[in-house]
């Protein structure tokens, strides 16, 4: 018969240095949670204190592993603003764009997202670090939007010349003003205006032809 396990061995000790992270479990929990206080609160009273109380866990620990409720406002946002941008690959530009619209009206519906664009607002005013690391976040992330563009232009349905940034404003910028300045609805004839513009818009632009040289006699 084989040995039993033995059970008298003292775990190894912990050296010294920085502590280890929560896990998986606690630090879902705390980001979960610090979600919630921007939605409710706006990050203008975002309290790490209570960021603990929600997510049943220590304040210490949020001290330790963000240290300031910034990392911590960035740490949420970051990770929501990645698990709601999907890549968008249909094979076409006109597809694409479509597809990125309604990605858009989805994730725009949400209340975490108008809170995130409300955060960002008062960052801009009142917390340039923050501000900092939400267009640090923001750029990080930004290739899944600029992707299809990049793609549509090495297909030549878009205008090389354009860069992929300023075209995923022109496609964001009118249903964010729907979404949280006017209130309008979204529908789908909004949509389709917006594919007839962008698209419109985007096209490559026809080369001018080159005047032919007229040669002098003498």
């Amino acid at each position: 018969m084989p040995a039993p396990p033995d059970t008298t061995t003292e775990p190894p000790r912990r050296g010294r240095g920085r502590p280890p992270g929560p896990d998986a479990r606690v630090r879902r929990a705390v980001l979960e949670a610090a979600l919630e206080e921007l939605v409710e609160f706006g990050y203008g009273e975002f309290r790490i204190d209570r960021v603990a109380e929600r997510a049943k866990v220590h304040k210490t620990t949020l001290y330790r592993q963000w240290g300031t409720r910034t990392a911590l406002a960035k740490d949420a946002i970051a990770g929501w603003q990645r698990e709601h941008l999907e890549p968008v690959d249909t094979g076409s530009w006109e597809t694409d764009l479509r597809a990125l619209c309604q990605e858009f009206v989805a994730i725009e519906a949400s209340p975490i997202w108008k809170a995130l664009l409300r955060t960002l607002v008062i960052a801009n005013v009142e917390d340039p670090e923050l501000t900092a690391t939400l267009h640090e976040v923001w750029a990080r992330d930004a290739y899944v939007l600029q992707d299809p563009i990049r793609r549509a232009q090495a297909r030549g349905e878009v205008d090389p010349d354009l860069l992929p940034q300023h075209v995923v404003e022109m496609i964001i910028g009118p249903l964010t003003q729907r979404a949280i300045v006017t209130a309008m609805p979204i529908d789908d004839e909004f949509i389709e205006a917006m594919v007839a513009v962008v698209g419109a818009g985007t096209a490559p632009r026809p080369k001018p032809a080159r005047k032919a040289s007229r040669r002098t006699t003498r």
